[in-house]
């Protein structure tokens, strides 16, 4: 099987951040350009043995198989405050998300936080308006089944998400979600600012997340594990880290799910991820993931403005361990997906150049997240100088500030 492997890295976003060294307070993150920031690889590297999946969209959902079996619906119903994935199904069709009020809930189910639902996008506080809680909604304008056969599947959506009026659109977001044959969803994600800014504040309430069925929850032996191999949802909530994994018991089976932070995202993400069920991911709540020990650091976008922000989530049988987590995040970074056995992204020679700089990547993105880092003249820095300091600190994400 040919493969063809092309890397560049494009270091084309320009961010402006300034803070006073010491103080808790900072100023607004402003993002004025979102372009490509993107390990970007050209890979021809599945083939028909690697699984298929199946799209069809009928009227106000589109149905999920893979290799013939059911895996999730994608719902747009405006009955609904936001779009959703739900059920979700594991290897063999296991249902791993808890019941949805006014979807496949039964009376007799307690169900807490009804706005959680299988799996979701959503974050309370742009621009005062409350979208995770659902005061506020988010309506599909679009959805468009971009490949419909293959792997992965691909679906395009434009989402409004409005004030709690309904009548002004705060943010509007384009999403092209793919579905991989093993399960993994990745979610590439673009909000566009209209005439006004969009200010996306301090909260821990968000973002990219998925509620699981009861049986795995932790409080009744789930276990949880992010990659430096933090244990339970009390040592990973809130931290940064390239993945956390979230393994229980369904039927006497294990499954888990995996969420995985992009490490070219604007910042290091944090993980909500709770005892109860809840997973989920944000880059917006440096205060609040931290209980205050770090200061809110707000991002806005200005009018016209745009910021990208990628997500993966990988459902899967087995444990951490069996399930290769750490092999299919890699795998994510690479934008090659292959199925169990199938490992030629990690063993062909000519991928090497690609798992270095994927390596690499991660421990830039997530090691040393938040460090103070000693001044660099590398012109391929993604650092930004914070000029109000002696010596100067060095803020991840950010290109070099020019006028240093």
């Amino acid at each position: 099987m040919k493969k063809t492997l092309t890397l560049g890295l494009c270091l084309s976003a320009a961010l402006l951040h300034s803070s006073m060294c010491g103080a808790q307070t900072v100023t607004p993150r402003i993002i004025i350009q979102e372009e490509e920031l993107e390990l970007r690889t050209d890979l021809t590297l599945l083939d028909d043995t690697a699984g298929t999946v199946t799209l069809t969209q009928e009227d106000r959902t589109i149905a999920v198989k893979i290799d013939g079996e059911d895996f999730s619906v994608f719902h747009t119903d405006p009955k609904f405050p936001k779009p959703f994935f739900a059920p979700v199904r594991g290897p063999g069709g296991t249902v791993m998300t808890r019941p949805i009020d006014g979807l496949d809930a039964k009376p007799e189910d307690k169900l807490d936080h009804v706005h959680h639902k299988g799996i979701f996008l959503a974050v309370d506080e742009i621009n005062g308006n409350q979208h995770w809680a659902e005061t506020s909604k988010i309506a599909n304008v679009s959805t468009e089944i971009i490949q419909e056969k293959g792997n992965p599947g691909v679906i395009d959506v434009v989402n409004q998400w409005l004030d709690k009026d309904g009548e002004r659109v705060a943010v509007t977001e384009s999403t092209r979600i793919k579905i991989y044959a093993n399960r993994l969803v990745t979610y590439d994600i673009t909000f566009s600012a209209g005439e006004d800014m969009v200010e996306f504040e301090d909260t821990k309430e968000g973002m990219f997340g998925f509620r699981m069925i009861d049986s795995m929850r932790e409080s009744v032996g789930g276990r949880v594990v992010n990659a430096e191999g933090l244990k339970g949802t009390a040592e990973c909530w809130g931290k940064t880290s390239a993945w956390v994994d979230y393994v229980g018991e369904v039927d006497g089976k294990t499954f888990g799910v995996t969420i995985m932070d992009h490490p070219l995202n604007f910042r290091p993400s944090r993980y909500h991820v709770r005892d109860y069920g809840l997973f989920s991911v944000s880059p917006f709540g440096e205060k609040s993931y931290t209980n205050g020990d770090q200061p809110a650091d707000p991002a806005i976008i200005p009018a016209g403005g745009t910021l990208r922000l990628r997500y993966g989530m990988y459902i899967h049988a087995g444990d951490t361990e069996a399930a290769d987590v750490d092999g299919v995040y890699r795998d994510y970074l690479a934008g090659d997906v292959p199925q169990a056995g199938n490992k030629a992204a990690s063993t062909d020679a000519d991928s090497s150049a690609v798992i270095q700089s994927i390596d690499k990547l991660i421990e830039d993105s997530y090691e040393q997240a938040g460090e103070e880092l000693e001044p660099s003249n590398e012109e391929s820095a993604v650092f930004v100088d914070d000029c109000d300091c002696d010596p100067p600190r060095r803020h991840r994400r950010f290109r070099r500030c020019r006028g240093c």
